[in-house]
């Protein structure tokens, strides 16, 4: 994080600098790619679940660097790039288009950009190739050590310094962990295969010593760039100029660490190395694990490797090379995971992992170290981008022509190589004279160099770095200064000083006026430019890094925090181990402790006080019942101990939002107890408040704070679930063309709500659909929600009409093959309800959605009030024909609340929604609804509690702010609220879910999915 955080100051200190377009977009590729890398790192580091998954990983890394190594040696032996031939469509070849050649020998790069960057790639993979051959499995050991050997010979065959001393440090690395007939064996393996290259290929041998010799051009020319190095690194010591900025147009160092001393500064460049110590001490550490032991020392070596290699090339340029090493960082931080030490045994009390928070908790519980670090952070920046100016350039170049007239006494000829020879001199009489710049980028121009205040003058170099090409009699002149007038004035003396050295030179060797080589300036008149600094990126760049300074102060200390209370803990507990066989289950998250038979209190119990009252109960079927303050919420998980983990989470978070312990009674039918949870996280008994229930001999598991317990068995049927990969966005594009990718969070969400729709309940259920006041969207809101359960859950769905007075769900609905109603119904209760009534026979009266797959019972809204008004019999009497039918049904309701239809319509109802417009007064009428069922308590307040709100957006002019705020006045009052975007099919006329909008439709499902939940 360190690291990252030093690139996003560096990208600030680079938006803040006057820098040509190319190298902007330089910094922000840069800032995408770490971001990349940092990705593989987290995912490697994260995102291996087990030890097998690990093996079958490098294990693949090995196969495919074997693979990488053929393709090189067929290169090498062919002296074909085969990679070039494949065209694909779109794309082009980022790599040299052919193979390089050292001491007569073809170098090969496989798919490399370049044959330094497939050296680094084999270096890194063959000490992971190498421990995986040693690594028992069922395949033989040629089938291990093929992809070794592969990498291994083309390692060498590279031809590159760089590969020779990656094979010597990792191998070497390596060789103290193996055993003494190991070390043996690859003794006489590397000598027959050095003495078979010998024999095999002639010259290799002299070649490769050759390129160790101390007049290689290759070392010459990096040790003579530490002049331009220090040139560079001076003006931007501390965070650097930005990664990124520093490409090939100012100076090519041939040396990773010398660009990050550049570009990221001393700090960054520290940080990347601790991150390299770091990944390999951890490495190195997990060499006893089980299975995967071995592989420690490895990666310890693949990335040694990877980083000392990166002092021979540039290495971030190259995405195979950057790409292997952050994923070695990675995998050390992985088996790092599996070496973790136990937390519990001899001489220790059992204490648990600290819980996983996510950003926003931590961020929640830790505010006033989050906020003082993002502010103090983030004050410098509006003062820096205040005082931030950019700067003014102008170029022009002095020409060299030959004179008109030459004689036979002229001493300067008139060829073209004599006038690039006086320009030259003339140059240099300059350069004796007058201080030259600092720096004098390859190519690119002076302020790119970040310089605010100086010249230079140079011969015109049409070559690069180590081609140098001087074909033409130009000298380059270059200005750049704080203010337009300054660049002019000082552009036009230098010009005028270089035009008066050409021509004085010449009188003092007595040369005829008409046969003196004579100086133009090009253009007669300076242009210039003003260059300014990228104000946007500056903000983005430190904004970033002062959120994450923020957000790593504050989980560095909820960490401290945890791992002082551990300490502290295993301190008090020290000498107590526990028993053979047994486990000690310690509290939600491990806080409660034992010694001595007493409990270890680690929560101040005198901050406790008598408000809120919670209670928690769990039920058989996996569902429970929160209270807080007589208010209810219902729950549903997949399993007891996840719906324990909900629970507690509900009540660490209540204790979270008061800022102090909360006191909660959790009854299941072993018994009950009283806990004390603190916004830590922490839970553990309350004093005197343990009891088992009677006569029974299992121990109350509600939270299942300590109590010794036989170990559970293991079943041998239980299955591991694979979570089937994404089949949307560009996850499920990669997925369509084999690389299976993971769902992302969106996905995974759409999936538990569809789960949750899709749920089936032992017993019918009933939702009412209710508001006191009409137009609030009762119609829309039961055929959205019938539709949405029918088309996931299945058959079995009925939205049925429940309103004396004009009923709409008729009208907004598909019409079967009759004009049935609720009318022609109710005489045929009798029969419907006979045993010899078929499911079929109901087809007479309801009707059928083709579409959306559920049925709908309708009223006759063209007939009065007083001709559908019903008593409570006749409403039981659906309600018993409804239930024997349908696994779920949804009432539209009316809105006359004293109505005897509605008030035995709210007797059936296992729960309540309320829609609601974002009118004021629609909601108020909502939410008078909902008190007035609160205060009469029993059935009624149950559904109050347990209630989930629809905001519908009445009209697209309507604005967030005004959503959000209804939906905020209604979360004390209901178990949940779900808003639903405005839609112009669901405004008039029939309504069916397939003609809304994708969004809308995701939102119904949401709905749905909330109200399920409650059932």
């Amino acid at each position: 994080m360190v690291f990252v955080l030093c690139i996003l100051i560096a990208y600030a200190q680079a938006g803040l600098s006057a820098l040509p377009g190319e190298d902007a977009k330089g910094t922000n590729m840069a800032l995408i790619s770490i971001a990349s890398h940092a990705g593989v790192l987290l995912v490697a580091h994260d995102g291996i679940a087990d030890r097998e998954r690990f093996l079958v990983l490098i294990r693949r890394i090995a196969v495919m660097g074997g693979l990488y190594a053929c393709l090189g040696l067929v290169q090498f032996f062919t002296g074909q790039n085969f990679v070039d031939a494949i065209q694909i469509p779109g794309l082009v070849s980022s790599g040299s288009g052919g193979v390089d050649v050292r001491g007569g020998f073809l170098r090969p790069q496989a798919t490399a950009r370049h044959p330094l960057e497939y050296a680094a790639v084999l270096s890194m993979i063959l000490p992971l190739a190498l421990s995986l051959s040693l690594v028992p499995s069922r395949w033989s050991m040629v089938r291990r050590a093929w992809p070794a050997a592969l990498v291994a010979v083309a390692a060498v065959v590279s031809m590159t310094r760089s590969a020779l001393l990656g094979i010597v440090v990792g191998v070497g690395i390596l060789v103290p962990t193996w055993d003494r007939k190991t070390r043996r064996a690859a003794l006489l393996l590397g000598a027959a295969a050095l003495v078979a290259m010998y024999f095999l290929v002639p010259g290799l041998v002299g070649t490769i010593l050759g390129m160790f010799a101390p007049g290689d051009p290759s070392l010459a020319s990096r040790t003579d760039s530490y002049d331009a190095f220090w040139s560079y690194f001076s003006i931007h010591p501390v965070f650097g100029r930005g990664l990124g900025s520093m490409s090939a147009s100012y100076h090519i160092f041939d040396n990773q660490y010398l660009d990050l001393l550049i570009e990221i500064g001393v700090v960054g460049t520290a940080a990347f190395c601790l991150l390299v110590l770091v990944a390999a001490v951890t490495s190195f550490r997990a060499r006893r694990v089980e299975r995967i032991g071995k592989l420690g020392p490895a990666l310890g070596g693949s990335v040694i490797a990877g980083a000392l290699l990166c002092g021979s090339f540039d290495a971030f340029a190259f995405p195979q090379a950057v790409g292997m090493l952050f994923l070695c960082l990675g995998l050390c931080g992985s088996i790092g995971n599996f070496a973790a030490p136990p937390t519990s045994g001899a001489g220790q009390v059992a204490v648990a992992e600290p819980p996983h928070r996510s950003w926003a908790q931590i961020v929640a519980r830790r505010w006033y170290v989050f906020l003082p670090v993002l502010l103090l952070s983030a004050s410098p920046v509006p003062s820096w981008t205040r005082t931030a100016t950019g700067v003014y350039y102008t170029k022009v170049t002095v020409e060299f022509q030959a004179p008109p007239a030459a004689t036979k006494n002229n001493p300067l000829r008139t060829e073209a190589w004599s006038l690039v020879g006086y320009a030259a001199m003339v140059q240099r009489l300059y350069a004796d004279e007058y201080a030259p710049a600092p720096v004098r980028p390859n190519s690119a121009p002076l302020f790119g160099a970040d310089l605010t205040d100086s010249e230079s003058v140079s011969l015109r170099n049409d070559g690069g770095q180590w081609q140098t090409n001087f074909d033409a009699p130009l000298i380059d002149v270059e200005v750049v200064a704080g203010d337009p007038s300054t660049v002019r004035e000082r552009a036009s003396a230098t010009t005028a000083e270089l035009i008066r050295l050409a021509g004085s030179t010449q009188d003092c060797l007595g040369i005829w006026r008409q046969a003196q080589i004579t100086a133009v300036q090009r253009p007669t008149q300076a242009t210039v430019t003003y260059v300014a600094p990228r104000l946007r990126s500056a903000w983005i760049g430190w904004g970033a890094a002062s959120l994450g300074l923020a957000f790593g102060s504050s989980a560095l200390l909820d960490r401290s925090m945890f791992a002082g209370r551990e300490r502290r803990l295993r301190r008090e507990g020290r000498g107590r181990p526990p028993e053979k066989d047994r486990r000690t289950k310690s509290a939600v998250y491990g806080a409660n402790q034992v010694r001595d038979g007493e409990r270890l209190m680690v929560i101040d119990h005198s901050r406790v006080q008598d408000s809120p009252v919670i209670t928690a109960v769990l039920y058989a079927d996996r569902t429970g019942e929160l209270t807080i303050d007589a208010r209810k919420e219902s729950f549903y998980e997949a399993s007891p101990s996840a719906l324990r983990e909900a629970l507690m989470q509900r009540v660490i978070g209540v204790a979270a939002s008061l800022g102090r312990p909360v006191r909660m009674t959790a009854m299941d039918e072993s018994g009950s107890a009283v806990l004390i949870v603190s916004p830590d996280g922490e839970a553990e008994p309350a004093d005197d408040s343990w009891n088992r229930g009677e006569d029974r001999g299992e121990p109350l598991r509600v939270l299942d704070f300590e109590t010794t317990v036989r170990e559970d068995r293991r079943s041998f049927l239980t299955q591991e679930v694979v979570e089937e990969p994404s089949t949307v966005g560009w996850r499920g594009f990669l997925t369509g063309i084999g690389i299976r990718m993971g769902p992302g969070k969106a996905e995974r969400s759409e999936r538990a709500d569809i789960q949750a729709v899709s749920q089936h309940w032992p017993g019918p259920r009933t939702i009412a659909v209710v508001n006191g006041r009409g137009g609030v969207g009762k119609s829309m809101t039961t055929i959205c929600l019938s539709a949405t359960f029918a088309r996931y859950g299945g058959a079995g769905v009925l939205a049925e009409d429940n309103n004396q007075t004009r009923g709409t769900l008729g009208w907004r609905t598909e019409k079967g093959p009759h004009d049935a109603s609720l009318l022609e119904l109710l005489p045929q209760v009798g029969r419907l309800l006979s045993p010899g009534a078929q499911a079929a026979d109901l087809a007479r009266y309801v009707h059928h959605q083709t579409r959306d797959k559920y049925d709908v019972l309708r009223s006759r809204p063209e007939l009065l009030a007083e001709q559908q008004r019903f008593d409570a019999d006749t409403v039981d009497a659906v309600q018993a024909v409804a239930t024997k039918y349908y696994r779920l049904i949804l009432i539209d309701s009316g809105n006359d609340e004293s109505d005897a239809m509605w008030l035995r319509m709210i007797h059936h109802a296992n729960q309540i929604v309320v829609p609601t417009t974002t009118r004021r007064d629609s909601a108020e009428s909502a939410a008078l609804l909902l008190d007035a069922l609160y205060e009469r308590g029993g059935h009624y307040a149950s559904l109050a509690l347990n209630a989930v709100v629809i905001v519908s957006q009445e009209n697209p002019t309507v604005p967030d702010r005004i959503v959000e705020e209804i939906a905020a006045g209604f979360k004390p009052i209901a178990r949940a609220v779900v808003k639903i975007p405005f839609d112009p099919a669901m405004k008039d006329g029939l309504l069916a879910y397939g003609s809304l909008m994708p969004k809308t439709r995701r939102a119904w499902l949401a709905a749905a999915a909330t109200v399920a939940r409650g059932l």
